[in-house]
């Protein structure tokens, strides 16, 4: 049987409901009137979740699942391509590593590491005598002079790494929600500590890319 989601808007406010529900503080109430409250709030949320509304049909399948987590990893690789932040390259294997554990590293990841290896290898074999640190930044595919002003490779790609990495993690805990989509960014969002609509923001990114 084909099993339904909830519309963003209703999922929305279920999230809204139950956070008012589970509210620790109730000012002003005494023990008594805390669980009668609690009580009518959970009396809500049911009646609420009792009511026709529009779903949204999505199932998500495992070829579904490892569509978008190869979506991930490729927009990963178009940020690589243009930019040649090696930065990209390593959270790329990273998340393959995690969300893709069956399937072939990406080539271009590969070919990436294999050629990284080549150069460190040739330092082992050649060691420099002075700036290590920068002949080690050069084999890894940073640049070790940036110049001023232009920020670390790392600090560059910080926030697109981050949407790629939050989406990813929503993807690998889609299963254990039982599909739900809203259970699994809330609780990436309270794993990572950071804003629920910016996970939900960067989760259906690439979930548009296979609409």
């Amino acid at each position: 049987m084909r099993r339904k989601r909830l519309s963003e808007a209703a999922e929305d406010e279920l999230i809204r409901l139950a956070e008012e529900v589970n509210a620790a503080h109730r000012p002003g109430l005494d023990p008594q009137q805390v669980e009668q409250a609690t009580a009518e709030d959970n009396k809500r949320v049911l009646e609420w979740l009792d009511e026709p509304r529009p779903e949204t049909a999505w199932t998500w399948e495992p070829s579904d699942r490892t569509r978008l987590a190869l979506a991930i990893v490729a927009s990963l690789e178009r940020h690589y391509v243009d930019t040649g932040n090696p930065a990209f390259a390593w959270a790329a294997r990273r998340i393959a590593r995690e969300i893709l554990p069956h399937h072939p590293m990406p080539q271009w990841v590969e070919t990436y590491v294999d050629d990284s290896t080549r150069k460190i290898g040739a330092l082992l074999d050649d060691p420099p005598k002075t700036d290590v640190n920068d002949h080690v930044a050069a084999a890894l595919g940073f640049d070790p002079t940036p110049g001023p002003g232009r920020g670390s490779p790392f600090s560059g790609a910080h926030l697109t790494i981050r949407d790629a990495r939050l989406a990813a993690e929503v993807l690998d805990r889609l299963p254990l929600e039982g599909g739900k989509e809203y259970l699994a960014i809330l609780y990436v969002a309270t794993k990572n500590n950071c804003g629920r609509e910016t996970v939900r923001k960067a989760f259906h990114t690439f979930k548009s890319k296979l609409n």
